[in-house]
């Protein structure tokens, strides 16, 4: 951060009040976009790594984020990922690693995240409803004629946020740092 020796002329005054203005917008702003992008890219790492490490599912997938909007200090991310298995992946398929019925892998991740309202066995068991047809708790799942212990989650999109909320004060850091250059 740069030192500033203020004499009482007038001027003067006024051009550190003038610059303390830019660097409050700098900081609105321009700082607040560049650690939403930083921690959107940390959370890309994670996403990206923790999809590859799923057993049994398509590996092919793409993951986008974008900074929608800056204001006041606040910026909107959209962070998405796409893949033909992807919430199979996210949330796992079969009872058998991912817990009891009722259960969810996913831990509660505070105030301003995604909730996670799916929790293992949900739909209703033994009968047909509008989501398909379930047989409730069995030791093995069924699909497409194999038998299988179904998909474990490895939860990208959950483990992104881990990873956005761990990196947030190194981002920090790292963009102030840059900036007293």
């Amino acid at each position: 951060m740069a030192r500033y020796k203020i004499s009482c002329d007038i001027n003067n005054i006024k051009d550190m009040v003038n610059e303390l203005e830019r660097y409050k917008q700098w900081l609105l702003n321009d700082a607040c976009r560049e650690i939403a992008l930083s921690l959107s890219q940390s959370g890309e790492r994670s996403a990206d790594s923790h999809y590859n490490r799923a057993a049994g599912a398509d590996k092919s997938h793409s993951i986008s984020h974008n900074v929608v909007s800056v204001a006041n200090g606040t910026a909107k991310v959209h962070f998405t990922l796409n893949g033909k298995d992807v919430m199979f992946v996210e949330f796992g398929a079969g009872i058998h690693y991912n817990g009891p019925v009722g259960g969810t892998p996913h831990e509660p991740l505070g105030e301003n995240t995604i909730s996670v309202p799916t929790t293992i066995g949900s739909y209703p068991s033994k009968h047909r409803d509008r989501h398909g047809y379930s047989l409730g708790r069995l030791d093995s799942w069924h699909y497409m004629g194999k038998i299988t212990h179904g998909t474990k989650a490895t939860m990208p999109m959950q483990n992104a946020i881990k990873a956005i909320k761990r990196g947030a004060n190194s981002s920090v850091k790292k963009v102030m740092v840059s900036r007293g250059k």
